[in-house]
């Protein structure tokens, strides 16, 4: 799972590296974006869905291949917290 998670992270950057100076300066310091404090996943995940919103969706409001992978991300954000806490019971 670590992998995923850090290609996860890498795609993420990426995104981020387009529409946030400022918050990308930030990312650079991680390799897993669920080690970051809550508030600032909660920033990438605001940028990403304004990235799914212009660009995530076909003409029907249902999302296109690019707007699944952008839910992807949002999800390897936790914000929930369910991924950090399935990690503490192992």
């Amino acid at each position: 799972m670590p992998d995923s998670e850090s290609a996860q992270t890498r795609r993420i950057k990426e995104v981020i590296a387009r529409r946030s100076a400022t918050l990308f300066s930030q990312l650079q310091r991680t390799s897993l974006i669920t080690q970051l404090p809550l508030a600032l996943r909660e920033a990438i995940v605001e940028e990403l869905i304004g990235e799914f919103t212009e660009r995530g969706l076909r003409e029907d409001g249902e999302p296109n291949p690019y707007g699944l992978e952008v839910e992807e991300m949002i999800d390897a954000c936790d914000l929930t917290g369910v991924r950090s806490s399935r990690r503490k019971l192992r």
